[in-house]
């Protein structure tokens, strides 16, 4: 057994919110394709940067931000982040106030963004671009950017309010704000554009994180419309978005209105896409771990690279199985697989199944997921991977969903891309001269279940080096194992008719009536605080320097208030209010 050193290291510290700006920089390296991207990320044009959970898009994104701020003043090019994380927190639609609560709450992102970018790099005059700003919101005294901030909040504290007297105030407080500014979009693209002229850009480039997270298709609907509206002349829109589960509406059309980035996975069957994996994945962790640490890992090099293709390409997944791999104490490939097979078995799984919670409409398709992995595709591509020999000279992870296979089949394969359970490969033909979608099983969730040949139950990554991506099992329509899965999880969501959902859209395919919406933000608001990723001394903070005990005391916290408490400063408040965000999001 290897023994390790408990120096302190940022391998706990997965995503790049939890970083300060000179801890991401000093952890951030990038791969030949990445670099491609971060330069589409700082050009002109509209760009959705798809990927699932944890494959690295914030780090993209922020990377792209941070580069543009370096060289604003030689290539007057201005970068606006802005993150979508806390959007299930607003009310979606028109409401008491006469105007969508999310759209104003998008254009004021986008203004407070904007004041916020202008005022770091120093560009315009704080007076000057105050007193535009109350030009713009009718405003017939003093402006200060608290009051865009106050907005903001009031707008999510709709959703929140605990009574209807809260509301009330929270709704007064709105009407006098002069929301129809807000929910004119064009007005405000004309105002970006006045403010691009005033600093003397040559671009202007909005970075939305998160902007499809909340699996609301009415908010990500008119997100995309107000982003399809937003772009042209010197503005370009940059989106990062989810495979499967992005809901574009029917007046956007990718590749017309945006090009996607994909940053899906690695192509795991070529061995120079391995050594390129290996290569990058063992830079993120030398730059997150001691050199006394990670000096031990690299002498167990079968080990630590065995971890990296088990992670798929997912860096925020390599990251959290090395910290398990380094708390075990034991440095040996036998623990790696069992670091991984323990992530797989329980943080993947869980969350997938998690998801639930956040879409019970979706409860019966999450469920049916899981057991069509572990029911039906696990099995066969074991059976496939074992019959071929002792000694098999190729192995595969995948397989083809036939397009004829019932709506709600599809729909699980969705959410499971979501998860990371499984990958889109492209498309190839199949029986009757038909196409099928090809899909890759994810190769931590491949070894975990046992699905190489029996002799590489121990060294799947023997067997990962032998893949074929020719080599695929195709699943049809006719495959009596579905009707039974479809039978086992009947169908959870109909319409006010009574007729089950069919297919995607908003409405009944039957009768035409719109589905209900899901209302599940007041039971996330009402969890513990302990259901937050964070670390015992943050959780004991709070309860006891705020009194918080659910999630939606956290969330009244601002990170200016939380830096009140002893021993929690900027970085810390802030990994307090991601933690909440990111868990009301999922």
């Amino acid at each position: 057994m290897n023994t390790i050193d408990t120096t302190d290291s940022l391998i706990d510290l997965a995503r790049a919110e939890d970083l300060t700006d000179d801890e991401f920089l000093t952890c951030f390296a990038e791969t030949l394709r990445e670099r491609d991207i971060i330069e589409k990320l700082k050009g002109p044009g509209a760009h959705l940067l798809e990927g699932p959970r944890g494959v690295g898009k914030s780090s993209l994104l922020k990377k792209a931000e941070l580069e543009l701020d370096e060289t604003f003043h030689v290539d007057k090019s201005l970068a606006i982040y802005i993150n979508f994380k806390a959007s299930l927190l607003v009310e979606t639609g028109t409401s008491e106030l006469g105007f969508d609560p999310f759209l104003c709450w998008v254009a004021a992102k986008i203004l407070d963004g904007l004041y916020k970018k202008c005022l770091k790099l120093g560009v315009v005059n704080s007076d000057l671009i105050a007193e535009k700003y109350r030009r713009l919101l009718s405003v017939t005294n003093s402006w200060s950017p608290s009051d865009l901030q106050r907005t903001i909040s009031d707008l999510q504290g709709l959703a929140m309010a605990g009574s209807q007297s809260a509301r009330q105030e929270i709704a007064k407080r709105l009407t006098k704000v002069g929301l129809e500014r807000f929910a004119n979009i064009e007005t405000v693209a004309e105002f970006v554009g006045e403010i691009a002229r005033e600093t003397r850009a040559s671009r202007m480039i909005f970075l939305f994180d998160e902007a499809a997270h909340t699996f609301d298709p009415q908010q990500q609907e008119t997100f995309f419309q107000l982003f399809k509206l937003l772009h042209g002349g010197i503005v370009a829109v940059k989106a990062a978005t989810y495979p499967g589960i992005t809901s574009y509406g029917g007046n956007f059309e990718v590749g017309q209105d945006a090009i996607r980035l994909s940053i899906s996975s690695v192509e795991e069957n070529l061995r120079v896409s391995q050594d390129t994996l290996r290569e990058h994945f063992r830079e993120l962790v030398r730059r997150r771990v001691p050199g006394s640490k990670f000096g031990q890992m690299v002498k167990q090099g079968e080990a630590l690279d065995l971890l990296v293709l088990l992670s798929h390409g997912n860096p925020r997944l390599l990251l959290q199985t090395v910290s398990k791999w380094l708390a075990s104490g034991e440095l040996t490939k036998r623990s790696a697989l069992r670091c991984s097979n323990d992530y797989v078995g329980n943080e993947l799984t869980s969350y997938h199944l998690g998801l639930k919670q956040r879409l019970p409409r979706f409860a019966s398709h999450i469920d049916l997921g899981m057991a069509l992995v572990k029911a039906h595709l696990v099995p066969e591509i074991q059976k496939k991977n074992q019959g071929k020999g002792e000694d098999p000279k190729i192995q595969t992870i995948y397989f083809t969903m036939d397009p004829l296979l019932p709506y709600k089949i599809h729909r699980a394969v969705n959410l499971l891309e979501y998860s990371g359970f499984l990958f889109r490969k492209g498309v190839v033909k199949i029986a009757q001269r038909r196409q099928a979608p090809r899909f890759a099983l994810h190769l931590g969730v491949a070894a975990n279940e046992r699905v190489f040949h029996s002799r590489f139950s121990r060294d799947p990554d023997r067997a990962i080096r032998r893949l074929s991506i020719a080599d695929y099992r195709e699943f049809y329509a006719s495959d009596a194992r579905f009707t039974q899965l479809l039978t086992d999880h009947p169908e959870q969501e109909n319409c006010p008719n009574g007729h089950p959902r069919q297919t995607e859209g908003a409405y009944c395919a039957v009768c035409g009536i719109r589905f209900d919406v899901d209302k599940v933000l007041a039971r996330l608001l009402n969890d513990p605080v302990s259901r937050l990723s964070l670390s015992d001394f943050l959780r004991r903070k709070l309860s006891d320097d705020f009194q918080a005990t659910t999630i939606r005391d956290v969330l009244r916290l601002t990170e200016t208030d939380l830096q009140t408490a002893y021993l929690i400063g900027p970085v810390r408040s802030r990994r307090i209010v991601n933690a909440a965000e990111e868990y009301i999001s999922g």
